[in-house]
């Protein structure tokens, strides 16, 4: 993902990876092949970001569609709706082949520090959370 490059090259610093950041996410189809740690980096760069919230100032109740192996994602959403249609997505496909996995909705609340961006373009109720952040016990 370019904005990583760019970034890190110091081509673009500031403003225009806050311009930048929540495009490249939404475009990317995985936002997750960057690795969290990059993505943590570039949202530190920017602090919160939205294209129609402030920031929180309450805890937030969020869920996400998974498998459980991928729970403490970074991408969650306001809307259950949302999520059980992430939850009931077709199979996937992995080393060539075709796998079902058993995914379900995931619920957390979470403190206002946690939410690093919001979402609304989609029709997603995005929420991106920093995964460090979830509960440990969840």
């Amino acid at each position: 993902i370019l904005i990583w490059a760019w970034w890190a090259a110091g081509i673009i610093v500031g403003a225009d990876v806050r311009e930048r950041i929540l495009p490249v996410w939404s475009w990317s189809e995985y936002p997750r092949d960057l690795g969290t740690q990059r993505w943590l980096k570039l949202f530190r760069a920017t602090g919160y970001v939205s294209d129609s919230h402030l920031a929180p100032s309450e805890p937030i109740t969020l869920y996400r569609g998974a498998v459980e192996s991928r729970r403490r994602g970074m991408s969650w959403t306001t809307d259950p709706i949302v999520a059980e249609r992430f939850a009931a997505r077709r199979p996937i496909l992995v080393r060539g082949r075709i796998v079902y996995r058993q995914r379900q909705v995931w619920q957390v609340t979470i403190p206002p520090k946690a939410v690093l961006a919001r979402i609304e373009g989609r029709q997603e109720s995005e929420v991106i959370v920093n995964p460090r952040m979830l509960p440990r016990d969840w």
